[in-house]
């Protein structure tokens, strides 16, 4: 009985053991799905956007140029095998999931600009900035708030663009291109309304490296056994024979034989060739969206459907093509996933830095799609010699450093002037500048054409001020002030006022009626009612003079 007994309560112990591990195990992976779900909705809400400018300098039609078009591309390249060697550390890993950059492409629903963003989080933001201009030094480099690529009532249109075939087979790059393949792609961006809007998304993460020892392992098949049996060898049921046909066959001595070499056909070297090519370069995993908007339905899809077009280009009819899996009535996933920047593995393709580069690169000098955000002034650094002291004009901000520019009082007595076209601030700038000196105690001499911009610094005199400020309004009849352009110090002051209130006649009179003798008499005129130092003469007295 005893025996029994505790056989029982040994039985129900196992049992608990069992049912305990069980229940902490999906507790666990549910603690840690939680986790994973709110540790990547953390690193969405942590990315930071930034819109990426390029001055579009002169084209030049020659072969030179056209060779020098790949080069441009190729440096894309180098930048994304860049971002391959960041890293967060295996705790943000676990927590965050793994670090990723989104490169887009995109016309908001209210403007028709064709933008270049990337999207990085927000601890790489000097850093992006910094690798950025290293391959693209002209580049202006602005932290954005989100684009709107979504109007009020639109209708949403989405598309996962995935590979084909298995990631080992590359597909068409720029380089088997005889143009740029950013022209197609953005060409229907440049066709868009306002009140539509669309975009390219392109997120990227480094990938694990075991994919290059997959393609390694697949050339080494092809030579061995050509191209179209290491395809098959691929397909599961061929596995599963080949598992069971994997007795070593021995000759008659009971050594191993061996295999034949076989003779490679062109297309066996071809694939050989390219699949190794991919393999020797960085890889990612990629997801590509493509989301579009627009009033009703059939005009999102429209716009999604030809943006879905242009990847036919990269279409390698031997080896490997993209296609697009649609979200039809699941449009809300596609839009969330855009919005949010989720990675989803789901949809994940691998690919190498030189196709990446087809897809997404920065706008070159020979792009010819129309509406593209240029940058159409080239920012420049802050002298290194720029003074420290005097009053501030501004700042300068030039690749992430921001320099306080001033300008001294020496510097001031020298002509100065600004310019800009109607609306750009030039007055607001002056008045910043006349408050400042007022405010500091200094003089100043305001002449406004306009009176705008004197009624503006009237309201920012301070108090201890007011006694001190004389307001001249030629067109205020009812508070005339005098102004006696007669009127000097000293002898040498007398010719300079002369000449100056000839050229004024010259001004106001056409040449016609002013000759040597009107100017002769004139200054006659003038030098005789300003000889008397204590009541000199006004120019009113003139007439009286010759009558």
């Amino acid at each position: 009985m005893a025996f029994e007994f505790l056989n029982y309560v040994v039985d129900f112990s196992i049992l608990d053991l069992l049912a305990i591990f069980f229940a902490a195990a999906i507790i666990a992976l549910a603690i840690f799905s939680y986790l994973s779900s709110r540790g990547k909705l953390n690193r969405s809400l942590n990315m930071a956007l930034f819109s990426v400018t390029l001055p579009r300098e002169i084209k030049e039609e020659t072969k030179e140029k056209e060779k020098n078009e790949k080069e441009l591309i190729a440096v894309m390249e180098q930048l994304y095998a860049t971002l391959s060697r960041l890293d967060e550390g295996l705790i943000n890993r676990i927590l965050y999931g793994r670090l990723y950059f989104s490169f887009e492409i995109a016309v908001e629903a209210a403007g028709q600009e064709i933008g270049f963003y990337i999207v990085a989080p927000r601890k790489f933001e000097k850093l992006i900035e910094k690798q950025i201009h290293s391959f693209y030094y002209a580049a202006q480099i602005e932290r954005v708030e989100d684009y709107n690529i979504f109007s009020p009532g639109s209708i949403v249109a989405g598309r996962t663009i995935v590979l084909n075939k298995n990631f080992i087979f590359p597909v068409r790059t720029y380089q088997n291109l005889d143009f740029d393949p950013l022209n197609n792609i953005t060409n229907t961006l440049s066709k868009l309304p306002i009140g539509e809007g669309a975009a390219i998304q392109i997120m990227i993460r480094p990938s694990l490296k075991r994919w290059r020892t997959q393609s390694f392992t697949f050339t080494r098949q092809i030579q061995e056994e050509g191209l179209q049996k290491a395809i098959y060898s691929q397909n599961l049921m061929a596995k599963i024979s080949k598992f069971f046909q994997s007795k070593i066959k021995k000759d008659k001595e009971g050594r191993p034989m061996q295999k034949e070499p076989i003779k490679l056909s062109p297309l066996d070297e071809e694939a050989i060739k390219l699949i190794e090519g991919k393999a020797n370069k960085t890889g990612f995993e990629v997801n590509v969206r493509i989301v579009a908007s627009a009033p009703t339905k059939e005009k999102a899809e429209n716009i999604a459907d030809q943006i879905e077009s242009s990847f036919s280009q990269f279409n390698s009819p031997n080896f490997n093509s993209f296609r697009a899996i649609k979200f039809g009535k699941d449009f809300k996933k596609i839009s969330y996933d855009f919005i949010f920047r989720n990675f989803e593995k789901k949809y994940a393709m691998i690919l190498n830095t030189e196709e990446l580069a087809s897809i997404f690169h920065f706008p070159t000098v020979v792009l010819e799609t129309p509406k593209v955000k240029w940058l159409h002034a080239k920012n420049a650094p802050a002298p290194a010699n720029i003074g420290s002291e005097g009053l501030i004009l501004g700042y300068n901000a030039y690749r992430g450093e921001t320099t306080v520019v001033k300008i001294a009082k020496e510097d001031r007595r020298r002509h100065l002037y600004t310019i800009g076209q109607t609306g750009t601030g030039k007055s607001t700038f002056l008045g910043e500048m006349i408050k400042r000196d007022i405010a500091a105690g200094e003089g100043v001499c305001v002449i406004d054409p306009h009176g705008d911009l004197i009624d503006d610094v009237l309201t920012a005199i301070p108090e201890n001020r007011a006694e001190e400020v004389v307001v001249f309004d030629p067109s205020d009849a009812t508070r005339p002030v005098g102004l006696n352009m007669l009127e000097v110090d000293t002898e040498e002051q007398k010719d300079f006022a002369v000449q100056e209130m000839i050229a004024i006649f010259y001004k106001l009179f056409p040449p016609e009626m002013i000759g040597p003798m009107f100017e002769h008499n004139m200054r006659n005129v003038m030098l005789t009612l300003m000889a008397d130092k204590e009541y000199p003469g006004t120019i009113a007295e003139i007439p009286r003079m010759f009558t």
